[in-house]
């Protein structure tokens, strides 16, 4: 992502990392959970099952492991490399969809008229993370800064970066100089 002459980064924002660590905490469950199970019908002597079986198991346990692993890894690849970048003109919001692509919108900050903050639940609220939707006039679709953290410091950010690019262009001063006389 390059920026234009002149452009300067001003602050860069980030999923909250409980979304990350929510994610981690699933996996693990997804892989203990039937390993669980398989040792509580083994240790109380239900099934008996022949050496054989127990050869099918251990490799289907290990293939549903290696299948988890890599659900979680292309879900930390897509929080990792997602990121919003505000700078003095833009709000460049980087999604990455899956492993091998990437969606990037960009908002130029003057095109913001409303900013609002959502925060759902209660972890959300424990752990100050949310939403905020920037509303733009015109067809665009809504922004949305999802699941960021601090989403009142980043609503605010925001909104100074659109002051000071309102600021910046009120001081641009317009000279006016006469129409050339005819030589008549």
């Amino acid at each position: 992502m390059q920026l234009h002459e002149g452009e300067h980064i001003q602050k860069i924002f980030h999923k909250h990392p409980i979304i990350m660590w929510s994610k981690a905490l699933g996996s693990v469950l997804c892989v203990l959970l039937p390993l669980g199970l398989v040792i509580g019908l083994d240790v109380s002597g239900v099934i008996s099952w022949s050496p054989d079986f127990y050869i099918f198991l251990i490799t289907l346990l290990l293939s549903w492991s290696m299948f988890i692993w890599l659900v979680f890894f292309v879900g930390y690849t897509n929080y990792f490399l997602d990121v919003w970048i505000l700078t003095d003109r833009r709000l460049i919001d980087i999604e990455q969809i899956g492993l091998f692509s990437r969606e990037i919108s960009i908002l130029r900050i003057e095109k913001i008229q409303d900013a609002t903050i959502e925060t759902h639940g209660l972890i959300a609220h424990f752990f100050d993370f949310g939403d905020v939707r920037l509303q733009t006039a015109g067809a665009q679709k809504e922004f949305i800064v999802t699941h960021v953290r601090n989403a009142a410091g980043v609503k605010n950010d925001i909104l100074q970066a659109i002051d000071r690019r309102a600021d910046r262009s009120q001081n641009v001063q317009i000279i006016d100089t006469p129409p050339l006389s005819d030589p008549v």
